[in-house]
């Protein structure tokens, strides 16, 4: 066993900076070990960017992590040689996959790479429906430690990969909670004050809108029967190849409005009054962590992953059901229940980046 020092080099892969659970998560966790004088490198397979990465690349660059990105917006054979030419440069003691593509692109990347690096991989979904390429990379790949983002990802994948171990997602909490400046930034937002607001963020893609990962398409459906008499709206913010077609489900229905990506996602969660998460499947959402971290109200859905967050303000519907989902946000527009300071401040030292970043440490020494 070889115990990394501060003179170690870790690197971190991700497939872009852009909105997503894992890549924020890779920045949080990146800029924490970097904090405690850990050399680290964040290398970005992709060129794809949306309104959110100029803040990402923010928080690294304000948090000394060196970063650099691909030469193309897919993975192709000039990203596979950029990352080889990068980890040659860099000359990592160990190197932390997240998500599949980077499973991908290191099992390719690693036949030039000369000498010993060890590899940890963060497994951040329950599902491993890989292509069949990808899928051979990730069972290829030799790792010291397999890490579970959630129980439930553990549960998905204890069959498929040996010695594996939970580490539970967490984020740097680094806004104000909800109830100490929710008027604030409703002004800011220019968010009516006589109206009850809900909230989505995710992105809305996949092989179509009855898949897709975040169902959107279900909450569409559900608001849509929700009492015209009740003084309420419905902001999505996200984008992906299915926005059309979610924009075309919701018409007809003038309170439910979209946004796109959005750099301050923080302030509308401390803005609104409930956040939904209606989601088919995860691993252990980000977003769901900060949802909750914030002290708003949630709808989620009964999937593993978000009954392991044990929110202290929600209403939980069945997966898949318009008329359970209308059912919970119903009791959300009636619900008086107060989320105290004191369940927010003990939910987010549970969930917090700098214990995860230290349940990390001590697997990197391995």
């Amino acid at each position: 066993m070889v115990e990394l020092t501060h003179k170690n080099i870790i690197v971190h892969i991700v497939g872009a900076l852009i909105a997503g659970g894992a890549e924020k998560f890779v920045v949080d966790l990146a800029s924490e070990m970097c904090k405690r004088g850990y050399s680290l490198h964040v290398l970005v397979l992709s060129q794809r960017e949306d309104a959110v990465s100029a803040t990402m690349k923010s928080a690294l660059s304000v948090n000394n992590v060196a970063y650099s990105q691909g030469p193309s917006n897919g993975l192709g054979l000039r990203t596979i040689l950029w990352l080889v030419s990068e980890l040659h440069r860099i000359k990592p003691d160990l190197v932390h996959l997240h998500t599949p593509n980077t499973e991908l692109a290191y099992y390719a990347a690693n036949f030039f790479i000369p000498g010993k690096v060890k590899v940890v991989r963060t497994i951040h979904n329950t599902t491993d429906k890989y292509g069949l390429i990808t899928k051979w990379a990730f069972s290829r790949n030799k790792t010291i430690a397999n890490i579970a983002c959630s129980d439930a990802a553990y549960q998905a994948f204890v069959n498929k990969v040996s010695d594996l171990k939970v580490i539970k997602n967490g984020i740097s909490f680094d806004w104000d909670i909800s109830c100490d400046v929710k008027t604030t930034y409703r002004n800011k937002l220019n968010l009516d004050s006589d109206y009850k607001h809900f909230l989505f963020v995710g992105r809305l893609s996949g092989e179509s809108i009855s898949s897709s990962q975040k169902a959107p398409d279900v909450l569409i459906k559900a608001w849509k029967k929700i009492s015209t008499d009740q003084r309420v709206f419905l902001h999505i913010i996200g984008d992906g190849n299915l926005r059309t077609e979610l924009e075309l489900l919701s018409e007809g229905c003038e309170t439910i409005k979209f946004y796109g990506v959005q750099s301050n996602v923080k302030e509308w969660m401390q803005a609104c009054d409930v956040y939904v998460m209606p989601s088919r499947h995860e691993g252990l959402p980000i977003a769901g962590i900060e949802a909750v971290g914030t002290g708003i109200y949630c709808v989620f859905s009964m999937i593993k992953p978000l009954q392991e967050l044990s929110p202290p303000g929600v209403s939980w519907h069945e997966v898949d059901s318009e008329d359970s989902l209308l059912s919970a946000l119903n009791e959300a527009l009636k619900t008086n229940i107060v989320i105290t300071k004191e369940q927010v401040e003990e939910f987010r030292n549970k969930f917090s980046i700098s214990s995860n970043a230290s349940s990390y440490l001590l697997e990197y020494k391995l």
